[in-house]
Protein backbone atom coordinates (compact mmCIF):
# COMPACT_ATOMS: atom_id res chain seq x y z
CA UNK A 1 0.00 0.00 0.00
CA UNK A 2 1.54 3.40 -1.24
CA UNK A 3 1.61 6.76 0.98
CA UNK A 4 -1.09 7.89 -0.70
CA UNK A 5 -3.66 4.51 0.18
CA UNK A 6 -2.61 4.91 3.54
CA UNK A 7 -3.86 8.53 3.54
CA UNK A 8 -7.03 7.82 2.04
CA UNK A 9 -7.49 4.65 4.46
CA UNK A 10 -6.81 6.71 7.66
CA UNK A 11 -9.03 9.86 6.72
CA UNK A 12 -12.02 7.32 5.50
CA UNK A 13 -11.40 5.13 8.60
CA UNK A 14 -11.76 8.20 10.62
CA UNK A 15 -14.61 9.55 9.73
CA UNK A 16 -16.54 6.26 8.48
CA UNK A 17 -15.59 4.61 11.66
CA UNK A 18 -17.53 7.97 13.29
CA UNK A 19 -20.69 7.39 10.92
CA UNK A 20 -20.12 3.53 12.02
CA UNK A 21 -19.96 4.22 15.24
CA UNK A 22 -22.42 6.77 15.67
CA UNK A 23 -25.14 4.54 13.39
CA UNK A 24 -24.67 1.83 15.59
CA UNK A 25 -23.24 2.21 18.64
CA UNK A 26 -22.77 5.03 21.30
CA UNK A 27 -23.68 8.57 21.42
CA UNK A 28 -20.09 10.12 22.57
CA UNK A 29 -19.60 13.56 23.63
CA UNK A 30 -17.01 15.40 21.85
CA UNK A 31 -14.30 16.72 24.21
CA UNK A 32 -11.49 18.99 22.85
CA UNK A 33 -8.28 17.11 22.08
CA UNK A 34 -6.40 19.15 24.84
CA UNK A 35 -9.34 18.50 27.03
CA UNK A 36 -8.19 14.81 26.64
CA UNK A 37 -4.88 15.13 27.02
CA UNK A 38 -4.48 16.84 30.12
CA UNK A 39 -6.99 13.65 31.26
CA UNK A 40 -4.67 11.17 30.12
CA UNK A 41 -1.98 11.45 33.23
CA UNK A 42 -5.04 11.66 35.94
CA UNK A 43 -7.60 9.18 33.94
CA UNK A 44 -10.06 11.63 34.44
CA UNK A 45 -13.19 10.99 31.96
CA UNK A 46 -14.23 12.84 28.61
CA UNK A 47 -17.43 12.69 28.90
CA UNK A 48 -20.27 10.80 31.34
CA UNK A 49 -19.00 7.68 33.71
CA UNK A 50 -20.58 5.31 31.95
CA UNK A 51 -22.72 4.40 28.94
CA UNK A 52 -24.80 1.19 27.42
CA UNK A 53 -23.75 -0.52 24.54
CA UNK A 54 -25.25 -3.60 23.60
CA UNK A 55 -25.90 -4.30 27.09
CA UNK A 56 -21.92 -3.65 28.36
CA UNK A 57 -20.67 -0.94 30.35
CA UNK A 58 -18.41 1.25 27.89
CA UNK A 59 -16.30 3.36 30.12
CA UNK A 60 -15.07 6.91 28.10
CA UNK A 61 -11.96 6.55 30.12
CA UNK A 62 -8.82 9.10 29.34
CA UNK A 63 -7.38 6.59 26.74
CA UNK A 64 -10.63 6.50 24.83
CA UNK A 65 -13.59 5.23 24.05
CA UNK A 66 -13.42 1.34 25.35
CA UNK A 67 -15.45 -1.68 26.56
CA UNK A 68 -14.11 -3.10 29.23
CA UNK A 69 -15.43 -6.16 30.47
CA UNK A 70 -15.87 -6.96 34.74
CA UNK A 71 -12.81 -8.62 35.00
CA UNK A 72 -10.67 -5.75 33.21
CA UNK A 73 -9.17 -8.28 30.53
CA UNK A 74 -10.31 -9.13 26.83
CA UNK A 75 -12.75 -11.40 26.32
CA UNK A 76 -12.28 -14.61 25.42
CA UNK A 77 -8.98 -14.98 26.74
CA UNK A 78 -7.86 -18.44 27.47
CA UNK A 79 -5.14 -19.64 30.55
CA UNK A 80 -2.79 -20.36 28.07
CA UNK A 81 -2.08 -21.20 23.87
CA UNK A 82 -1.27 -24.66 25.40
CA UNK A 83 -4.81 -25.44 26.13
CA UNK A 84 -5.98 -24.25 22.45
CA UNK A 85 -8.38 -26.73 21.09
CA UNK A 86 -7.46 -27.01 17.28
CA UNK A 87 -9.71 -24.73 15.52
CA UNK A 88 -12.41 -25.16 12.95
CA UNK A 89 -12.93 -22.91 10.10
CA UNK A 90 -16.45 -20.88 10.17
CA UNK A 91 -18.16 -21.41 7.09
CA UNK A 92 -17.53 -17.91 4.70
CA UNK A 93 -20.78 -16.60 3.08
CA UNK A 94 -18.68 -15.08 0.56
CA UNK A 95 -15.83 -16.30 -1.84
CA UNK A 96 -12.06 -14.39 -0.48
CA UNK A 97 -12.24 -11.89 -2.08
CA UNK A 98 -8.52 -11.62 -1.69
CA UNK A 99 -8.04 -14.50 -3.87
CA UNK A 100 -10.47 -13.52 -6.40
CA UNK A 101 -10.36 -15.72 -10.08
CA UNK A 102 -10.61 -14.43 -13.53
CA UNK A 103 -13.93 -16.41 -14.87
CA UNK A 104 -12.56 -17.16 -18.15
CA UNK A 105 -8.59 -18.77 -17.09
CA UNK A 106 -8.98 -18.65 -13.50
CA UNK A 107 -5.84 -16.44 -12.86
CA UNK A 108 -5.82 -14.55 -9.51
CA UNK A 109 -6.99 -10.97 -9.53
CA UNK A 110 -6.86 -8.19 -7.60
CA UNK A 111 -10.13 -6.80 -6.33
CA UNK A 112 -9.60 -3.80 -8.08
CA UNK A 113 -8.12 -5.19 -11.26
CA UNK A 114 -10.19 -3.96 -14.48
CA UNK A 115 -8.22 -6.78 -16.59
CA UNK A 116 -7.25 -9.70 -15.88
CA UNK A 117 -3.33 -9.71 -15.69
CA UNK A 118 -3.13 -13.50 -16.72
CA UNK A 119 -5.69 -12.91 -20.44
CA UNK A 120 -6.45 -9.47 -20.65
CA UNK A 121 -10.23 -10.13 -20.17
CA UNK A 122 -12.14 -6.76 -18.82
CA UNK A 123 -13.03 -7.47 -15.40
CA UNK A 124 -16.42 -6.35 -13.16
CA UNK A 125 -16.88 -6.96 -9.49
CA UNK A 126 -20.36 -7.64 -8.68
CA UNK A 127 -21.13 -6.02 -5.81
CA UNK A 128 -24.11 -8.49 -3.85
CA UNK A 129 -21.57 -11.74 -3.99
CA UNK A 130 -18.33 -10.17 -4.02
CA UNK A 131 -17.63 -11.57 -6.98
CA UNK A 132 -15.71 -11.53 -9.75
CA UNK A 133 -17.22 -11.16 -13.44
CA UNK A 134 -16.52 -10.66 -17.05
CA UNK A 135 -17.48 -7.22 -17.89
CA UNK A 136 -18.89 -6.30 -21.41
CA UNK A 137 -21.14 -3.32 -22.47
CA UNK A 138 -24.11 -5.88 -23.07
CA UNK A 139 -24.12 -7.38 -19.64
CA UNK A 140 -23.88 -10.71 -17.89
CA UNK A 141 -26.38 -12.24 -15.73
CA UNK A 142 -26.04 -12.68 -11.66
CA UNK A 143 -28.29 -13.68 -9.50
CA UNK A 144 -31.33 -13.12 -12.06
CA UNK A 145 -30.57 -9.19 -12.98
CA UNK A 146 -27.74 -8.08 -16.00
CA UNK A 147 -25.18 -6.22 -14.63
CA UNK A 148 -23.29 -3.82 -16.87
CA UNK A 149 -20.39 -1.60 -15.89
CA UNK A 150 -20.23 1.41 -14.08
CA UNK A 151 -19.95 4.35 -15.69
CA UNK A 152 -16.83 5.73 -13.83
CA UNK A 153 -15.12 2.76 -15.32
CA UNK A 154 -12.73 5.45 -17.20
CA UNK A 155 -12.23 6.31 -13.69
CA UNK A 156 -10.80 3.05 -12.76
CA UNK A 157 -13.80 1.98 -11.19
CA UNK A 158 -14.54 -1.46 -11.96
CA UNK A 159 -18.09 -2.53 -10.50
CA UNK A 160 -20.82 -3.29 -11.86
CA UNK A 161 -24.27 -1.85 -11.77
CA UNK A 162 -27.90 -3.49 -12.52
CA UNK A 163 -29.24 -2.36 -15.71
CA UNK A 164 -32.46 -1.97 -13.96
CA UNK A 165 -30.59 0.24 -11.14
CA UNK A 166 -31.98 4.40 -11.04
CA UNK A 167 -28.37 5.47 -12.22
CA UNK A 168 -25.82 4.52 -14.45
CA UNK A 169 -23.22 4.38 -11.44
CA UNK A 170 -22.27 1.67 -9.09
CA UNK A 171 -23.18 1.45 -5.43
CA UNK A 172 -20.00 2.91 -4.73
CA UNK A 173 -19.49 5.34 -7.30
CA UNK A 174 -23.32 6.88 -6.33
CA UNK A 175 -22.29 7.31 -2.68
CA UNK A 176 -20.15 10.25 -3.63
CA UNK A 177 -22.51 13.05 -3.52
CA UNK A 178 -19.81 16.15 -4.36
CA UNK A 179 -16.42 16.23 -6.12
CA UNK A 180 -13.82 18.77 -6.67
CA UNK A 181 -14.64 21.48 -9.47
CA UNK A 182 -12.84 20.50 -12.64
CA UNK A 183 -10.71 22.97 -12.47
CA UNK A 184 -9.16 22.04 -9.51
CA UNK A 185 -6.33 18.88 -11.43
CA UNK A 186 -4.90 18.31 -8.59
CA UNK A 187 -7.56 17.28 -6.72
CA UNK A 188 -8.76 15.19 -9.59
CA UNK A 189 -5.39 13.25 -10.23
CA UNK A 190 -5.86 11.88 -6.43
CA UNK A 191 -9.98 11.28 -6.83
CA UNK A 192 -9.55 8.05 -8.21
CA UNK A 193 -7.13 6.54 -5.80
CA UNK A 194 -9.54 7.57 -2.76
CA UNK A 195 -12.56 6.09 -4.92
CA UNK A 196 -10.75 2.73 -4.73
CA UNK A 197 -9.95 3.03 -1.10
CA UNK A 198 -13.61 3.85 -0.54
CA UNK A 199 -14.47 0.63 -2.59
CA UNK A 200 -11.85 -1.56 -1.08
CA UNK A 201 -13.45 -0.16 2.74
CA UNK A 202 -17.18 -1.16 1.65
CA UNK A 203 -15.80 -4.84 0.61
CA UNK A 204 -13.99 -4.83 3.84
CA UNK A 205 -17.70 -3.59 5.95
CA UNK A 206 -19.44 -6.22 3.53
CA UNK A 207 -17.17 -9.17 4.64
CA UNK A 208 -17.66 -8.10 8.22
CA UNK A 209 -21.22 -8.26 7.91
CA UNK A 210 -21.85 -4.52 8.38
CA UNK A 211 -24.61 -3.09 6.59
CA UNK A 212 -24.33 -0.11 4.30
CA UNK A 213 -27.63 2.30 3.87
CA UNK A 214 -27.15 4.98 1.55
CA UNK A 215 -28.36 7.81 1.94
CA UNK A 216 -30.25 8.18 -1.17
CA UNK A 217 -32.10 4.92 0.17
CA UNK A 218 -32.75 6.50 3.45
CA UNK A 219 -32.36 9.41 5.43
CA UNK A 220 -29.29 9.55 7.14
CA UNK A 221 -27.74 7.06 4.67
CA UNK A 222 -24.25 6.95 4.13
CA UNK A 223 -23.06 9.47 1.97
CA UNK A 224 -19.39 10.55 0.94
CA UNK A 225 -18.38 14.61 -0.03
CA UNK A 226 -14.34 14.00 -1.52
CA UNK A 227 -13.88 17.83 -1.65
CA UNK A 228 -10.76 19.88 -1.96
CA UNK A 229 -9.64 22.98 -0.01
CA UNK A 230 -7.99 23.98 -3.65
CA UNK A 231 -11.40 24.16 -5.06
CA UNK A 232 -12.64 28.01 -4.74
CA UNK A 233 -10.17 28.53 -1.84
CA UNK A 234 -12.00 27.41 1.01
CA UNK A 235 -11.21 25.22 3.81
CA UNK A 236 -12.96 21.64 4.24
CA UNK A 237 -13.11 20.22 7.65
CA UNK A 238 -13.15 16.21 7.55
CA UNK A 239 -15.35 14.34 9.40
CA UNK A 240 -19.01 13.27 9.57
CA UNK A 241 -22.49 14.67 10.44
CA UNK A 242 -25.93 13.05 9.93
CA UNK A 243 -24.19 10.40 7.75
CA UNK A 244 -22.18 12.64 5.64
CA UNK A 245 -18.45 11.76 5.68
CA UNK A 246 -16.56 14.64 4.40
CA UNK A 247 -12.86 14.56 3.34
CA UNK A 248 -10.21 17.16 1.72
CA UNK A 249 -8.57 15.47 -0.97
CA UNK A 250 -5.24 17.34 -0.60
CA UNK A 251 -5.02 16.95 3.48
CA UNK A 252 -2.67 14.53 4.42
CA UNK A 253 -3.13 14.78 8.14
CA UNK A 254 0.11 14.10 8.96
CA UNK A 255 0.15 17.31 10.66
CA UNK A 256 -0.07 17.40 14.32
CA UNK A 257 1.40 20.73 15.47
CA UNK A 258 1.04 20.87 18.92
CA UNK A 259 2.37 16.95 19.43
CA UNK A 260 1.12 14.18 21.12
CA UNK A 261 1.39 13.90 24.86
CA UNK A 262 4.57 12.22 26.13
CA UNK A 263 4.34 8.72 26.51
CA UNK A 264 1.26 8.44 24.52
CA UNK A 265 3.18 4.88 23.72
CA UNK A 266 1.32 2.98 26.36
CA UNK A 267 -2.36 4.20 25.68
CA UNK A 268 -2.78 5.24 21.82
CA UNK A 269 -2.06 2.63 18.58
CA UNK A 270 -0.48 6.37 17.24
CA UNK A 271 0.09 10.05 17.58
CA UNK A 272 -3.00 10.87 15.52
CA UNK A 273 -5.03 8.82 18.02
CA UNK A 274 -4.48 11.02 20.80
CA UNK A 275 -5.93 14.12 19.71
CA UNK A 276 -9.31 13.31 20.15
CA UNK A 277 -11.56 10.45 21.60
CA UNK A 278 -13.21 10.26 17.96
CA UNK A 279 -9.65 9.86 16.01
CA UNK A 280 -8.63 7.23 18.60
CA UNK A 281 -11.70 4.92 17.90
CA UNK A 282 -11.09 5.95 14.36
CA UNK A 283 -7.39 4.96 14.97
CA UNK A 284 -8.19 1.25 16.42
CA UNK A 285 -10.94 0.71 14.29
CA UNK A 286 -8.87 1.54 11.18
CA UNK A 287 -6.40 -1.18 12.65
CA UNK A 288 -8.65 -3.61 13.03
CA UNK A 289 -9.60 -3.27 9.32
CA UNK A 290 -6.02 -3.94 8.91
CA UNK A 291 -5.29 -6.61 11.12
CA UNK A 292 -8.57 -8.43 10.03
CA UNK A 293 -7.79 -8.56 6.73
CA UNK A 294 -4.44 -9.17 6.38
CA UNK A 295 -5.57 -12.53 8.42
CA UNK A 296 -7.94 -13.68 6.25
CA UNK A 297 -5.82 -12.52 3.11
CA UNK A 298 -3.05 -14.97 4.16
CA UNK A 299 -5.51 -17.98 5.02
CA UNK A 300 -7.08 -17.40 1.72
CA UNK A 301 -3.66 -17.59 0.43
CA UNK A 302 -4.06 -21.80 0.37
CA UNK A 303 -4.18 -21.10 4.67
CA UNK A 304 -0.64 -20.41 5.47
CA UNK A 305 0.20 -21.98 9.08
CA UNK A 306 3.06 -20.92 11.25
CA UNK A 307 4.78 -24.43 12.60
CA UNK A 308 5.74 -24.09 16.19
CA UNK A 309 7.80 -27.53 16.20
CA UNK A 310 10.05 -25.13 13.32
CA UNK A 311 10.40 -22.24 15.61
CA UNK A 312 11.77 -24.23 18.81
CA UNK A 313 10.85 -22.50 22.15
CA UNK A 314 9.11 -19.35 20.05
CA UNK A 315 5.69 -20.48 20.33
CA UNK A 316 4.18 -23.21 21.55
CA UNK A 317 1.22 -23.93 18.81
CA UNK A 318 0.80 -23.57 15.39
CA UNK A 319 -0.70 -20.48 14.14
CA UNK A 320 -3.23 -20.46 11.59
CA UNK A 321 -4.98 -17.96 10.58
CA UNK A 322 -9.06 -17.93 10.22
CA UNK A 323 -10.66 -17.27 6.69
CA UNK A 324 -13.37 -15.22 8.74
CA UNK A 325 -12.57 -13.36 12.22
CA UNK A 326 -16.28 -12.96 12.44
CA UNK A 327 -16.62 -15.92 15.12
CA UNK A 328 -13.08 -15.73 16.22
CA UNK A 329 -12.01 -14.43 20.35
CA UNK A 330 -10.19 -11.35 20.02
CA UNK A 331 -7.11 -12.88 21.88
CA UNK A 332 -6.76 -15.77 19.68
CA UNK A 333 -6.70 -13.14 16.99
CA UNK A 334 -4.96 -10.69 18.44
CA UNK A 335 -1.97 -13.75 18.87
CA UNK A 336 -2.42 -14.52 15.49
CA UNK A 337 -1.32 -11.07 14.45
CA UNK A 338 1.26 -10.81 16.65
CA UNK A 339 3.25 -13.53 14.73
CA UNK A 340 1.96 -12.95 11.28
CA UNK A 341 3.16 -9.59 11.54
CA UNK A 342 6.49 -10.11 13.08
CA UNK A 343 6.92 -12.99 10.37
CA UNK A 344 5.56 -9.89 7.62
CA UNK A 345 7.87 -7.23 8.99
CA UNK A 346 10.97 -9.32 8.78
CA UNK A 347 9.94 -10.29 4.64
CA UNK A 348 9.99 -7.11 4.66
CA UNK A 349 13.49 -5.71 5.58
CA UNK A 350 14.95 -8.63 3.72
CA UNK A 351 13.35 -6.38 0.44
CA UNK A 352 15.35 -3.10 2.36
CA UNK A 353 12.31 -1.78 3.43
CA UNK A 354 10.68 -0.52 6.85
CA UNK A 355 8.44 -2.84 9.14
CA UNK A 356 4.89 -3.42 6.91
CA UNK A 357 3.52 -2.81 10.55
CA UNK A 358 4.84 -0.65 12.64
CA UNK A 359 2.73 -0.29 15.56
CA UNK A 360 2.64 -1.80 19.75
CA UNK A 361 -0.64 -3.44 20.13
CA UNK A 362 -0.06 -2.77 24.39
CA UNK A 363 -2.84 -4.07 26.65
CA UNK A 364 -4.98 -0.82 26.58
CA UNK A 365 -4.66 -0.51 22.55
CA UNK A 366 -5.89 -4.33 22.72
CA UNK A 367 -9.22 -3.27 25.19
CA UNK A 368 -9.82 -0.94 22.64
CA UNK A 369 -9.46 -3.72 19.51
CA UNK A 370 -11.35 -6.29 21.76
CA UNK A 371 -14.39 -3.32 22.04
CA UNK A 372 -14.37 -2.68 18.10
CA UNK A 373 -14.24 -6.40 17.80
CA UNK A 374 -17.47 -7.08 19.91
CA UNK A 375 -19.18 -4.10 18.40
CA UNK A 376 -18.74 -5.48 15.15
CA UNK A 377 -20.23 -9.00 15.80
CA UNK A 378 -22.80 -7.64 17.51
CA UNK A 379 -23.51 -5.82 14.72
CA UNK A 380 -22.81 -8.13 11.82
CA UNK A 381 -24.91 -10.53 14.30
CA UNK A 382 -28.29 -8.19 14.16
CA UNK A 383 -27.86 -8.40 10.19
CA UNK A 384 -27.50 -11.95 9.84
CA UNK A 385 -28.82 -13.00 6.72
CA UNK A 386 -29.46 -10.07 5.09
CA UNK A 387 -28.00 -9.03 1.67
CA UNK A 388 -25.47 -6.09 2.00
CA UNK A 389 -24.16 -4.07 -0.98
CA UNK A 390 -27.14 -4.28 -2.27
CA UNK A 391 -28.21 -2.22 -6.06
CA UNK A 392 -31.71 -1.92 -5.62
CA UNK A 393 -33.88 -1.53 -8.72
CA UNK A 394 -35.38 2.06 -9.41
CA UNK A 395 -38.97 0.96 -9.21
CA UNK A 396 -38.44 0.34 -5.57
CA UNK A 397 -36.39 3.52 -4.97
CA UNK A 398 -39.60 5.12 -6.59
CA UNK A 399 -41.81 3.77 -4.15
Amino acid sequence: MDGGDRRFDRQLAWASSGWFNASNLVSCQATSARSSRRSASTAGSTGPANARCGGRSVSRSAVGLIDQPSSGQIEGRPESRRHRRKRCLPRQEFASVQMLRCPRCRYFTAPEALDCPGGGLSLGFHPPTLATHEATLRGISADGRIWIPCSNRDWRCNWLVADDADAARCLSCRLNRQRPKASDTIALEKLADASRVMRRLLVQLAELGLPVDPFYEREGGLAVDLLSSYSGQQRVTIGHANGVITIDLIETLDDYREGAPEGWEVSYISEYATMHPWGDFAESFAQYLHITDSLTTTAAAGGLVLQASRVHGLIDADIAPRASCRDAATIEMLDDWQWLSLLLNRVNHAMGHGDMHPFTLTEAVRIKLDFVHRVVQDVASRNSGQPVLVCVPAVHLRH
